[in-house]
């Protein structure tokens, strides 16, 4: 215990860290605490600060308004609950929006509510917590109050519980679910599921409300809540999802599989919420996995089969989603990955998508792969005469059909802190040509063009400004002429209303005749 647990009132001090206050431990001192945590499997501090109009300045480098000082007397510059280095608090990736987005709740920088940035410090590395620093209260509508929990050691790591042998189908929950009480720490419980030869089996959490916090990426076997290892015979190979606080997904290929189910807890604390735990199906699907939320960066999957599931990466989360500080994550933010569907021969590619979520930069008229975009084509490879088209949350569809029997899968996006979305979903399925003419998209189109941006027509090349409103702005793809050059008038609609159309005149650029077309 220390001689500042109680929580403590700050006003008055407006430059950063400004506001000091030395943390004195009863009868111990530095030493001994670097000790005592050296020896321990793992430590923990409980932090909170309640904020009215103070901010934390954490991801505005270098204006840190409030830091907290760790081990040798270095400046900290992240919270409670989370990840080391982070420039983040515990709420990252659910925090309060701010103008200037934000990973603390108190950046919001609202002076007329109070909010709450806390959680618990997992580093031993950088505890104990030596000295408490705030600035940005020195208006008089702006207020603090830190509460800072004392330092918990745990001598032993994690308890290994078998919870049994299940043939699928098979529903699994965990331990105190139906009660809503959600598992004791540092407990690793596994559920291992048979899917006998010639079954396709997928395994989905219809709740999955599971504990995860940055911070626990310093502990020991913390780093992933749930574990998904699935062996399978005829493929020879082992298939191995770690996951957070998204769940995992997983669908067999029809072989053999021995599917072990893995869930970890880790520390906890009264001020700390849990969950309820997770409910699990392993149930049968009609097309098997192809390696669906495993599509590493710079990688190839290639699917054959009457039909099949893929998804992107850790689908529905982007891939390091908790672990901002990997090299990898700043590094090679770059991601691509591509699909190569086979289909027997005499059918071609139907393309399902159950869930697709590729946002577009706010704002753009196109997809791009700098905000992320799907592109298809209709062939193995990536030739432009071969594109179906490139498809973001702007244009997306629903049922996407190829022209020959393989169709070909390029997704390409930066993944950022903030701001991807979950990927997409998609079942293939080899199916006789449609009888209707338009073969790429499903004749049901939706409204493309409703909730976009109000201007539709331009090709940015400062000559020619084409029709846009699928997206797709290539003269040489055949999409519309609306005017001779990008300075002309062209036609203009506020899209964020509904109109009823009487009728139009369509133009056809390639005629010689220039043809008028009136629809009404």
């Amino acid at each position: 215990h220390h001689d500042a647990e109680d929580q403590r009132d700050v006003r008055g001090f407006e430059a950063a860290g400004s506001y000091v206050r030395n943390i004195t431990y009863k009868n111990a001192t530095e030493a001994h605490l670097m000790a005592l945590i050296d020896l321990s499997f793992s430590c923990q501090q409980f932090i909170r600060w309640a904020c009215r109009g103070s901010m934390f300045g954490f991801w505005y480098h270098p204006n840190h308004n409030s830091w907290w000082v760790g081990r040798y007397w270095k400046d900290q510059y992240y919270w409670g609950g989370a990840e080391t280095d982070s420039r983040s608090c515990g709420c990252h990736p659910y925090c309060h929006p701010t103008n200037r987005n934000s990973t603390c709740n108190c950046d919001d920088n609202d002076k007329l509510k109070w909010r709450e940035d806390s959680g618990l410090l997992l580093d031993s590395s950088r505890l104990p917590v030596l000295q408490l620093r705030f600035g940005d209260n020195g208006d008089p509508s702006e207020a603090g109050q830190h509460t800072l929990g004392p330092l918990i050691c745990r001598a032993t790591g994690h308890r290994d519980i078998f919870m049994g042998v299940y043939k699928a189908p098979v529903t699994l929950t965990t331990p105190g679910y139906e009660i809503g009480k959600y598992p004791p720490p540092f407990h690793r419980y596994t559920w291992s599921v048979k899917i006998p030869e010639g079954e396709t089996m997928e395994l989905v959490f219809p709740d999955y409300d599971v504990v995860h916090y940055g911070s626990y990426n310093a502990v020991p076997g913390c780093r992933s809540v749930v574990t998904v290892r699935a062996e399978e015979e005829n493929a020879q190979e082992t298939v191995l999802i770690r996951r957070q606080k998204s769940p995992p997904y997983y669908a067999s290929e029809g072989s053999e599989t021995t599917v072990n189910i893995t869930l970890t807890t880790c520390n906890q604390h009264p001020e700390v919420p849990l969950g309820r735990g997770f409910k699990a199906y392993v149930r049968r699907t009609e097309c098997g996995g192809c390696n669906p939320g495993l599509g590493l960066n710079e990688g190839r999957t290639y699917c054959s089969g009457v039909c099949g599931i893929i998804a992107s990466e850790e689908y529905p989360f982007p891939p390091n989603y908790y672990f901002s500080t990997e090299v990898y994550y700043f590094s090679h933010s770059d991601y691509n990955h591509t699909w190569v569907l086979h289909v027997p021969q005499h059918y071609v590619v139907e393309l399902e998508f159950s869930d697709f979520d590729v946002p577009a930069i706010p704002g753009s008229r196109n997809c791009t792969a700098e905000s992320g975009v799907l592109w298809i084509y209709s062939r193995e490879g990536t030739r432009k005469q071969d594109l179906i088209g490139g498809f973001c949350n702007l244009n997306r569809e629903g049922i996407v059909y190829s022209t020959t029997n393989i169709m070909t899968l390029v997704f390409a996006t930066r993944w950022r802190k903030v701001g991807n979305g979950r990927g997409f979903y998609a079942v293939y399925r080899g199916v006789h040509k449609p009888t209707h003419k338009r073969l790429g998209v499903t004749p049901h189109l939706p409204n493309v063009a409703e909730g976009k941006p109000t201007k539709q027509s331009s090709t940015m090349d400062g000559r020619n400004a084409h029709l846009g409103v699928d997206g797709s702005t290539s003269y040489g793809a055949g999409t519309c002429t609306a005017t001779d050059f990008e300075r002309d008038p062209w036609w203009q609609v506020n899209l964020h209303k509904r109109f009823l159309i009487h009728g139009f005149e369509l133009y056809s650029a390639k005629s010689a005749s220039k043809v008028c077309f009136l629809f009404t």
